[in-house]
């Protein structure tokens, strides 16, 4: 945290404090990964309320809260810091510093790969993750209004399976989303602004094929 202070006129003066928006996101990421376990939303059994679900219903309330105790927390910490002895109630006005010039549609900041395989001259089976973490859709100004979409950290995990039983004839088995993702759109960088959820759930696929 960073704090600085500047005389105005009289006793008045104007305190400065800085600290990145990750020490509210961590907290609201806890806070509704909990909630998945200890809310009670009607067509759902306790302890199964999908993320997506619980960020739509809680995310606004959440996020107010964990920042007016970082509010609090801040300002406690910085005229203690400074010596200031305050006279009345602060007026307080929060200025979002985040630089978004840099940030490319379409492009995720961290991306990776896992892959594992294994053949024999009959049998192959591979396993494949993939993650992609939170990227901006498009930019505003569009049909949708003029705030960016984004969409959240997602990693998937795939499976494929090939059985060779003659040169020309094999059985390919594919599954999908094996731990059952979620998609997810919100607008201007907010979780709580959700645009669209996608619960395309685990889905298999088993084929034949034959060479003639």
């Amino acid at each position: 945290m960073q704090v600085s202070v500047e005389v105005k006129e009289g006793l008045e003066r104007e305190l400065t404090v800085e600290f990145p928006k990750s020490d509210i996101d961590g907290v609201v990421k806890t806070r509704l990964q909990s909630l998945t376990k200890t809310a009670k939303i009607n067509g759902f059994r306790p302890g199964k309320i999908p993320l997506a679900v619980i960020r739509k219903r809680y995310s606004a309330q959440v996020e107010a809260e964990a920042l007016n105790e970082k509010l609090q927390q801040s300002y406690y910490e910085a005229i203690s810091q400074e010596k200031v002895n305050p006279a009345g109630q602060p007026t307080i006005d929060l200025i979002d510093t985040d630089d978004k010039e840099n940030i490319l549609p379409g492009i995720s900041p961290e991306s990776y790969n896992l892959i594992g395989y294994w053949e024999n001259e009959k049998l192959s089976f591979r396993l494949a993750y993939n993650y992609r973490d939170e990227y901006v859709l498009a930019g505003g100004g569009s049909f949708i209004g003029f705030e960016d979409r984004y969409v959240a950290a997602r990693g998937q995990l795939d499976f494929s399976a090939i059985w060779r039983v003659t040169d020309k004839l094999q059985f390919i088995a594919r599954g999908y989303n094996l731990t059952e993702e979620i998609y997810e759109e919100y607008l201007a960088n907010n979780p709580a602004k959700v645009r669209r959820v996608n619960w395309d759930g685990r889905s298999w696929a088993l084929y034949a094929q034959y060479t003639f």
